[in-house]
């Protein structure tokens, strides 16, 4: 804790001992937000920031990005997923697509101002796609910090060859998927996977797992992530979203959205869970071919490069940023 308070002043941000900041009523749901002015008095004209993150993340997985941000003049905001974070997580089925419209509400209700540049991570990333496709209106630039595939593993069966057919492996896993819903949706086993994976030794050995520089993986964000899966309702939209459909895909939603719009991919070179080799990953690299108004980058980082190597990223976010302007 010593730590993280000395740390908090030269992030220009501080994290809260509790993850929640300001409420948002949405379809008469609680969701959690921060919000940081500008350095320069209102953004200074600059289109507002929006901060989205990643299945088990929060708010404060931005702890290092927020305030660099602003302090270049841009309001930001980061909100939180409703049933993730430390929004309200009421039993509903949780989808992409329900996500994308609470991004899109959160920029036109929330945010001061007509379009936001909305930045994802892995589910916030393609939540963020999602929305962009559906109300490209309210967004004047898309950034992905990586992204995942789908909702949950399920999205394997969406994928198809060359060919334009599905892989035969596809069809024989899809069984032990059905098996998993079905396991899952067994109060008692889902309860038992639950605690066992929120627990902090889970989290962190499956922080280290995904983060090149493990060292920021610690203790502090540890907290972050295992304070939110003590809320009400979390154990139901942890079910939820792992026996949930696995929504669009990234490349559905990137064919939906303006080719005009300004695209931001900055991937983790490193990442283990949505590879940079991988159909995702292999997508996006080739996207600036193929859409002038994508930009992709790669920094040494796994799945979540913005906390990762954050100084890297800020400084490519912010390159990227001001060549917009």
């Amino acid at each position: 804790a010593a730590s993280a308070a000395a740390a908090a002043p030269s992030r220009g941000f501080e994290l809260t001992e509790d993850g929640a900041y300001e409420s948002w009523e949405w379809r008469g749901h609680r969701v959690n937000y921060a919000r940081l002015d500008g350095r320069r008095g209102n953004g200074g004209g600059k289109p507002p920031v929006v901060l989205v993150h990643g299945f088990g993340g929060a708010v404060g997985h931005f702890r290092d990005n927020i305030g660099a941000i602003a302090a270049t003049g841009r309001d930001v905001y980061a909100v939180d997923l409703l049933g993730l974070g430390r929004s309200e997580k009421p039993r509903v089925q949780y989808e992409i697509e329900l996500w994308g419209e609470q991004i899109s509400d959160f920029v036109s209700e929330v945010v001061d101002a007509d379009r936001a540049i909305v930045c994802g991570n892995s589910l916030g990333s393609l939540s963020t796609l999602c929305a962009a496709a559906e109300r490209p209106e309210v967004f004047s630039g898309v950034v992905l910090f990586n992204c995942a595939g789908g909702l949950n593993n399920k999205a394997v069966l969406n994928r198809q060859g060359e060919s334009g057919e599905r892989d035969l492996r596809l069809t024989l896993v899809a069984p032990i998927f059905l098996l998993l819903d079905a396991l899952l949706k067994l109060r008692p086993f889902a309860r038992y996977i639950f605690e066992k994976v929120r627990t902090a030794e889970s989290v962190a050995g499956a922080l280290g797992a995904v983060y090149v520089n493990t060292s920021r993986a610690d203790e502090e964000l540890v907290r972050i992530i295992t304070r939110c899966a003590e809320d009400e309702g979390a154990l139901d939209a942890f079910v939820s979203i792992l026996t949930g459909p696995p929504g669009p895909t990234p490349q559905a939603c990137v064919a939906k959205m303006p080719e005009e719009l300004p695209l931001l991919v900055l991937y983790g070179r490193s990442d283990t869970i949505t590879p940079p080799d991988g159909p995702v990953g292999q997508f996006f690299a080739t996207l600036p071919a193929r859409r002038p108004a994508a930009t992709y980058t790669t920094v040494d980082a796994n799945h979540c490069p913005f906390d990762d190597a954050p100084e890297e990223t800020n400084a490519k976010l912010l390159e990227w940023l001001d060549a917009l302007e």
